[in-house]
């Protein structure tokens, strides 16, 4: 029996019977791919996951550049520091200036509902009653 040959020679299991190689391969290519279908549906990915792991790894990229480039870890984060003071101070007024301008907005309509409201019910006789007001029988 060649030990490290090339071939496949014929195998005796215990029982006897030999196995031909070509079906001795097929056999556990079969098996092999049995195995790697089951451990596949066993360990399932999780999307969001992949995405966040990807995440922090472009992050921390970015940080180890920064570094490379400024030469120390301190210097290189002072720089990702300031990109993002930079950032968030021209975002974040942005979007409060926005929410107050829609907040301004819807504020000015309902005051002009409620005066067109008064002006309604001012105009309406004093003995009729009021829509909205509720009436007793």
């Amino acid at each position: 029996m060649r030990m490290w040959g090339t071939e496949a020679s014929a195998t005796v299991p215990a029982d006897g019977v030999v196995a031909e190689p070509t079906t001795l391969r097929a056999e556990l290519r079969e098996a092999y791919r049995r195995g790697r279908r089951d451990e596949r549906l066993h360990h399932r990915r999780s999307p969001l996951i992949t995405v966040g792991l990807f995440a922090v790894a472009a992050i921390g990229a970015i940080v180890v550049f920064y570094a490379a480039r400024e030469g120390s870890f301190a210097r290189g984060g002072q720089v990702v520091d300031n990109t993002l003071t930079h950032a968030t101070g021209q975002v974040v007024p942005n979007v409060v200036n926005s929410a107050a301008a829609r907040t301004g907005d819807a504020m000015q309509s309902a005051g002009e509902r409620l005066k067109n409201q008064g002006a309604a019910l001012a105009s309406q006789p004093a003995n009729a009653p009021a829509s909205s007001a509720p009436t007793s029988n």
